[in-house]
């Protein structure tokens, strides 16, 4: 995951709000410290709705599961979704940025799994079978 030379990241985040809605807000984020687990993970080159590849995981954050889509985004792109203020992110002659769509998924989705609480400063017994601990 690429951090902006300013030390941010373009997320977007998608919350499931009753049984058919989902709230999409994109937000501006400091780079991460907090320590989680991958669940899952790979790269799909073909099949994204983006129509460009994606590297996706299932990443397990206190007690969120939550499944992410990196790809890397036009300077336009970048524009319409996140604004002045994410454009202002970019160096001036970067043409691509990378963002992350963060789709927090339902409890039941990944079984019966329960994330570790892990803090920045050390694991809490590690990463759970299969699964690998990560920081940032």
């Amino acid at each position: 995951m690429t951090t902006l030379s300013s030390g941010y990241r373009l997320i977007v985040r998608v919350e499931r709000e009753g049984e058919s809605c989902m709230s999409v807000t994109p937000m501006l984020r400091p780079a991460r410290t907090e320590r989680f687990e991958i669940l899952d993970e790979g790269v799909d080159p073909f099949h994204s709705p983006l129509g460009r590849p994606v590297h996706w995981r299932v990443e397990c954050r206190g007690d969120e599961h939550i499944y992410c889509s990196t790809f890397q985004a036009t300077r336009d792109e970048v524009a319409r979704t996140f604004g002045d203020e994410g454009l202002g992110l970019l160096d001036p002659g970067q043409k691509e940025a990378t963002v992350t769509i963060e789709t927090i998924l339902p409890r039941g989705v990944v079984g019966d799994h329960v994330c570790k609480r892990a803090s920045p400063g050390g694991s809490d017994g590690g990463p759970g079978r299969g699964a690998e601990e990560r920081k940032g």
